[in-house]
């Protein structure tokens, strides 16, 4: 671990979301969920470098601030404007594209549902140029967090966007959590950049009881016909890593 995380804030708080960053072997972006009483809401540039026996090291590379809600009073981020996934993919013309999701619920206007926002990330420069921001989805999907995780799939020249939504009782539960489909981002080749077309309701592919689904990624590599993975933050009781398999639904694109 680097102890210089290159900002006067120091080391991290409350790490909610990671991306690898695509032509960029053993490069990541890992994102804060915020500001807290005025410190934090960074996204920080990072390299995984292997070492001698198998160890590995994570050296910062920068750190960058991007959000720009209106704080609360104890200068804190909304609950509901906190981010709680993030992704990114290459373009046609080479471009980074950085896409995240805010999680929805209270803000300073009230309760909203989650947002995705998405851009071009320079990282040769750090400057981040915001391109649109919507609705993730069209409605609440469960009453709680519409978002916990982000991901994006390939499909054409478009890309899926994957999300989870969960319901947090208390540190004992109970939990629950729906894997579902929101839209895509879609080329607008009139103004060359992408624009998102939400689902008109979320499909929802996997129905998770007794768990909090906080991290959705690609298939696991090891475990064959494995449709995504998940990871959980199930408070009290601890996390688990699962491969989900239900193929045939998502295919269907089963309620």
């Amino acid at each position: 671990e680097d102890d210089n995380w290159k900002h006067p804030d120091g080391r991290p708080s409350d790490l909610e979301a990671c991306s690898a960053i695509p032509g960029r072997p053993f490069e990541f972006l890992l994102s804060e969920s915020g500001k807290y009483k005025g410190r934090f809401g960074r996204i920080f540039h990072i390299r995984l470098n292997k070492e001698a026996e198998g160890k590995w090291r994570l050296s910062i590379l920068k750190a960058l601030q991007i959000f720009d809600h209106e704080l609360g009073n104890d200068q804190s981020t909304y609950k509901g404007d906190q981010v709680e996934g993030i992704s990114c993919f290459r373009d046609l013309k080479n471009r980074l594209i950085l896409v995240y999701a805010e999680r929805g619920g209270q803000s300073k206007e009230g309760k909203k549902t989650a947002r995705i926002i998405w851009g071009e990330l320079d990282l040769e420069n750090y400057k981040f140029e915001r391109h649109g921001t919507e609705p993730l989805v069209t409605g609440t999907v469960l009453g709680g967090r519409d978002c916990s995780d982000l991901f994006l799939e390939s499909e054409n020249r478009s890309q899926i966007v994957w999300s989870v939504a969960t319901i947090d009782k208390g540190d004992i539960g109970p939990f629950k959590s729906v894997v579902y489909r929101a839209g895509d981002l879609t080329m607008d080749p009139e103004k060359n950049r992408y624009q998102f077309v939400a689902e008109p309701e979320p499909l929802i592919y996997w129905r998770l009881d007794g768990i909090k689904v906080e991290a959705l990624a690609a298939p696991a590599a090891v475990v064959a016909k494995s449709g995504f993975s998940i990871g959980t933050d199930d408070e009290n009781f601890g996390g688990i890593w699962r491969p989900l398999f239900e193929l045939s639904s998502r295919q269907q694109g089963a309620k």
